[in-house]
């Protein structure tokens, strides 16, 4: 009985499956054609926008003076790059582009022809150099000749001697210490992966660099580094302080004194009308100095500038300093000093005096041992 109900409505349950009319066809094509429009002109104009940007490297490579065959290297290298013109503008982006890929080439084969044309392009595109008020971004912009402090160990242990910049390509740069003999203060060279070392530029500040060790031509008493960016350009605290000891005269500056340098008063106004303590000075750098005095004023005082009559190996004079820290030991205070502001030209200045004479005293122990 009940299987005669079922089948009575079962016409009714089944689906029924009817043919799309032509307008339902109509509206799916028009659909798809405009889905494929939009993909379609999508990706012409990533390529109208890419062969822009290709032809805007291009021309401005041939400015530059750059052969079709490195212009073609560029190209290829500057394809994941959202704008390769800067390539050819920026020694920065060519640095971060260019250097792996060299990488990569120096593991597979060290004689690819590509070094040679990278090289090429780098020095037609004055990569390979400095420009003034710039700071320096890679190892291939250091020039030949420069002075380099070179640690035994590290920063923190033992000590460094000057070594040379004597040449660079593509693939490395060389360096070489300034006296023979102290090649043979780094007796673990062939062990060690990589040197710690410093330098200073010319109108600009100093830099430090840990830079991993590529070769040694012992017969040469050459290494040969790896070429990087990871170039420190140091802050205030981190400068390079020296071990020395010579008399310094302090102008107390007070509280609410004018911060302007002392340079720009007069000899006898300091003389007259501002009391001064005497001090040694203990250690420097361009950042700052430490000294020791057993003068009451030190205890009081935050605020001091160096005497405009100072004359010495550094120049110091017109300089203010801010107390940072304070330590007594028995009778004698010590007193940790922060320069404040003071022109790059002087900072610089002031580097390089560091260098030069903690060059000048490495240079004479070399000699006496």
């Amino acid at each position: 009985m009940n299987d005669d109900r079922l089948r009575a409505i079962l016409p009714f349950l089944r689906p029924r499956i009817e043919e799309p009319s032509p307008l339902v066809w109509s509206l799916f094509f028009l659909l798809c054609a405009g889905l494929a429009a939009v993909i379609i002109v999508h990706i012409h104009g990533q390529r109208k926008a890419r062969r822009l940007r290709q032809n805007a490297l291009s021309k401005l490579a041939e400015q530059k003076g750059l052969e079709q065959a490195d212009i073609d290297l560029l190209q290829s290298l500057a394809s994941a790059l959202e704008r390769p013109v800067q390539l050819v503008e920026s020694a920065y982006a060519y640095n971060r582009t260019v250097d792996p890929y060299v990488a990569e080439l120096m593991q597979r084969d060290q004689h690819h022809p590509h070094l040679d044309h990278l090289a090429t392009v780098r020095q037609r595109l004055g990569f390979d150099r400095v420009e003034p008020g710039r700071s320096v971004r890679s190892s291939h912009e250091l020039p030949a000749g420069i002075t380099l402090m070179v640690w035994l160990e590290d920063e923190t242990h033992g000590a460094f001697y000057p070594w040379i910049l004597v040449e660079q390509n593509e693939r490395a740069w060389a360096i070489v210490p300034l006296l023979k003999e102290d090649y043979f203060r780094y007796p673990h060279l062939s062990s060690e992966p990589a040197l710690t070392l410093r330098f200073w530029i010319g109108d600009d500040t100093e830099y430090r660099a840990v830079v991993p060790i590529q070769s040694i031509d012992a017969a040469q008493h050459a290494v040969y580094l790896e070429h990087t960016i990871q170039l420190e350009r140091l802050q205030q605290r981190d400068f390079y302080r020296i071990s020395v000891y010579f008399p310094l005269r302090f102008v107390v500056l007070s509280s609410g004194q004018d911060d302007t340098e002392p340079t720009e008063r007069s000899d006898a106004k300091t003389e007259t009308t501002a009391p001064f303590i005497d001090v040694h000075v203990l250690d420097l750098s361009a950042g700052g100095l430490s000294v020791e005095t057993e003068e009451e004023a030190a205890y009081e005082r935050e605020r001091f500038a160096v005497d405009d009559g100072f004359r010495g190996a550094f120049c110091l004079a017109g300089l203010v300093c801010e107390v940072v820290h304070r330590e007594q030991i028995e009778k004698t205070l010590r007193l940790q000093l922060r320069f404040e502001p003071m022109s790059e030209a002087r900072r610089s200045q002031l580097v390089r005096q560091v260098y030069d004479y903690q060059l000048r005293s490495t240079l004479d122990d070399s000699a006496s041992s």
